[in-house]
């Protein structure tokens, strides 16, 4: 009985460590606390080279991310779109602007289309030293600056990688926590279900001292939950 509860103890401070990292991703997602911090990279809509800048639609979170070509963060702009999908241009001064996938089917291409915008040479060099594929929703005439291409790889966790002479360079590999974080709704569910069986683990703990009479005591609850 003693190793069922010590168990039982093990796998709830696991349960309440996990419903904290499911809270501080929604926080890190909205963003309430962390603001104008790095977003993950979820949803990409799109990316254009301009101003010496990268642009990067994220459409999970309605926002534009910023870096520079070398792909350090400089910061996000939100944009005015009733959907996670939107497609957008920016002016040379660095205004956006947005437009509705639903409006605008010339903004995004596919592969063939990246393949003419390259030429056959520089698109299997690219294909042969980067077996992922390159996400489809770039404009056009916006990611060759000089010698270089910059793209986004369709992988789990995209990254932001540009190709210059015969290599390929990654820019952008965000962290693990912020990979882990990616979306709005992830790290929700993480928190609901660590609370939800935190709370079915330990349901006789718990309610015991409330179906004897007593008041509800969250102290007296984390102490039932410690206790062997």
């Amino acid at each position: 009985m003693k190793y069922i509860n010590l168990l039982r103890i093990l796998i709830s401070v696991i349960l309440i460590f996990s419903s904290i990292y499911g809270m501080i991703g929604f926080l890190i997602g909205y963003p309430i606390l962390f603001n104008n911090r790095e977003l993950p990279l979820d949803n990409i809509q799109g990316m254009i080279i301009q101003n010496n800048k990268i642009y990067l639609g994220l459409g999970t979170y309605n926002v534009i991310q910023k870096y520079t070509l070398n792909g350090d963060f400089i910061g996000y702009e939100e944009v005015n779109s009733n959907k996670w999908g939107f497609t957008f241009d920016i002016d040379t001064m660095g205004n956006a602007t947005i437009y509705e996938k639903s409006n605008v089917s010339n903004q995004t291409f596919d592969t063939l289309e990246f393949k003419r915008l390259l030429g056959n040479e520089t698109f299997e060099l690219l294909k042969k030293l980067d077996s992922k594929k390159i996400i489809g929703k770039s404009t056009l005439d916006s990611i060759k600056v000089k010698n270089a291409v910059y793209y986004v790889t369709k992988d789990f966790f995209p990254k932001i990688k540009k190709l210059e002479s015969t290599k390929t360079i990654i820019l952008v590999d965000q962290t693990w926590l912020q990979k882990s974080l990616q979306g709005r709704i992830t790290p929700w569910l993480i928190s609901a279900i660590s609370i939800f069986l935190l709370f079915m683990i330990n349901i006789l703990r718990i309610t015991k001292h409330v179906m004897s009479g007593f008041p509800f005591s969250l102290k007296r609850a984390f102490i039932d939950i410690f206790s062997v």
